[in-house]
């Protein structure tokens, strides 16, 4: 319900309840002195009229108690509430002497609850009700229309005009004093709680702001005293240091990052006014592993003076690892160019030695033996051979050119088989598959993507020692890409080998030079695409060449 009081004015609820409780106890105690002084100093038999003003006063607080959650104009309800305590009070005034009762002060009580609870219009109001309440009931005594109940021995004849005059007089003055410094000290009540109601909502809204901060930062969080005492961490911290809240707070700081010399800073820290440091480290996990840490200290102080340290942890480890990997890098492409122009350089006399060898053996192979003409084909044939290793390094190291066309890939794939069978590296123990159906068109380097597919073809029988089959088939993707998948039912790749397979100058071929699939690999990637290798269940590989596509309308080039 939107309309009860605790939902729509809590605050002004809560000091009813207590308007409530407080009244109850005032009217207990006063009228509880009363009742006590009557039946001790008063003689037996006399009436205690003093206890109807506070039955009245415990029945309407229950009442009020009852009704406050279904009250919907708060307000109104709390001026109604102090109107009628104001002849709750004159009650009390006349059941206890009336012109000589002592607790013609209560009036004063009604108008500083109203200036608690109500506007400042309404406190002299309250003022000016009491006072009209308690002149009317002073001079009904004095005219005689009342008698007046003596609780106490009078001191004061109802029928002295001038007192009764006097009295009236310096009760309204008094009560409008207190109205006006009550409202002067009720105005600044409400501004104080507006301040602290500000300023708590603001302490809260930077407290959740810090807490929030600490949580989602990446990097690891540690305040600690100059004793090495942990005060605050955050959730980073203790899964960069791989340890709970509960495990941290009870380790020393210098112990718990095991870094000595952090023991040492905060010495100087707060002897020598030093303002912050860095560590870097490594940092022994509970679990056994190491990690490369780096840490920003610095202190923290409260109007000058220095309270504490501040540390802020990142984990370096896959920086350090790649700032390694990046020098190993650099050194590799180093060697790689150094490699590179002494492979060029090879080439050069390479030929001219292979040209004055075929010159020789043209002038001496008649006059040579059989053994003399089998070491020459042995000089022939490894002279072609680190011809062909260098002439791959250099095709492997040097930069990928690419003149991209719009290629048919199945008409390529089919040239390729067709070039591949005729060069006599397809068997009659060999049965080739295809299934390449046409318009899969890429955009490609066409001699270089020939090149891919004759290195793949040709390691396929290879691995099949020219005897299997040899399965070839295309087709174009979700999105636009086109696959050529190339398969064999060879003996297929260890897992061991999986992973280096396309690595340069690693084979498992005798003879092999270990930069066919790594050429490869490289013009792939060139292209933007992918060269990848499975190993079915039922034996062989599958090597998958994915090639971006082209649009559907743009023609092939011929190939």
């Amino acid at each position: 319900m939107t309309d009860r009081v605790t939902i729509t004015d809590a605050p002004l609820a809560r000091r009813v309840r207590t308007l409530l409780a407080g009244r109850l106890a005032v009217v207990s105690f006063f009228m509880g002195v009363v009742v006590y002084y009557q039946v001790f100093y008063v003689e037996k038999g006399h009436p205690l009229y003093g206890l109807i003003p506070v039955a009245i006063a415990y029945g309407v607080s229950i009442l009020y108690a009852v009704a406050l959650p279904f009250i919907r104009r708060l307000r109104e309800f709390v001026f109604l509430q102090l109107l009628l305590d104001v002849f709750l009070v004159s009650g009390v005034v006349h059941f206890t002497g009336g012109l000589n009762s002592p607790f013609s002060f209560l009036y004063l009580l009604v108008i500083i609850a109203a200036a608690i609870l109500l506007s400042k219009a309404a406190i002299f109001f309250m003022a000016f009700i009491s006072s009209v309440a308690y002149s009317a009931l002073l001079g009904l005594e004095s005219f005689g229309l009342i008698a007046p109940y003596y609780a106490f021995t009078p001191a004061i004849e109802p029928k002295n005009i001038g007192y009764v005059q006097m009295k009236a007089l310096i009760n309204t003055a008094l009560n409008f004093i207190v109205a006006y410094l009550s409202s002067y000290l009720g105005d600044l009540l409400r501004a104080s709680d507006a301040k602290l109601t500000r300023a708590s909502q603001d302490f809260t809204m930077l407290q959740a702001f810090n807490e929030n901060v600490l949580r989602t930062m990446a990097s690891g969080f540690l305040a600690f005293d100059f004793d090495g005492q942990l005060l605050s961490d955050n959730p980073a911290a203790r899964r960069i240091l791989g340890y709970d809240d509960d495990q941290m707070k009870r380790i020393p700081v210098d112990r718990l990052l095991h870094l000595p010399p952090l023991r040492a800073f905060c010495r100087r820290a707060e002897t020598e006014k030093a303002s912050g440091d860095q560590f870097s480290w490594r940092y022994p996990q509970p679990g056994g592993a190491e990690t490369e840490l780096n840490m920003n200290v610095s202190v923290f102080d409260v109007d000058g003076e220095p309270q504490g340290i501040i540390a802020v942890i990142q984990d370096v480890t896959m920086i350090k690892d790649m700032e390694r990997q990046m020098a190993s890098a650099h050194r590799l492409a180093a060697i790689g160019r150094v490699a590179a122009g002494v492979a060029h350089e090879i080439r050069n006399p390479l030929a001219s030695l292979s040209g004055a060898i075929q010159m020789i053996g043209g002038d001496v192979e008649p006059h040579l033996d059989d053994a003399g003409k089998r070491l020459m084909n042995i000089i022939h044939r490894e002279i072609e051979r680190l011809n062909r290793i260098v002439t791959q390094f250099l095709d492997y190291a040097g930069p990928v050119r690419l003149h991209k066309t719009p290629t048919d890939l199945s008409r390529l794939t089919e040239d390729t088989l067709l070039l591949l069978r005729s060069s006599g590296e397809a068997m009659d123990e060999v049965e080739i598959v295809e299934a390449l159906p046409p318009g899969l068109t890429v955009p490609v380097d066409q001699e270089q993507i020939r090149q891919v597919l004759w290195n793949l073809c040709r390691n396929a029988l290879e691995a099949m020692d020219h005897r299997g089959v040899l399965s070839v088939t295309a087709r174009r993707l979700e999105g636009g890409d086109v696959e050529v998948v190339i398969g064999d039912n060879g003996p297929g790749i260890a897992p061991e080998n999986r992973i280096r397979i396309f690595d340069p100058f690693f084979t498992t071929k005798p003879g092999g030079t270990g930069l066919g699939l790594a050429t490869s690999h490289k013009i792939v990637e060139s292209h933007g695409g992918a060269l990848t290798v499975e190993t079915p269940a039922a034996g062989g590989a599958l090597f998958a060449l994915r090639l971006p596509g082209a649009p559907q309308d743009q023609p092939p080039a011929v190939v």
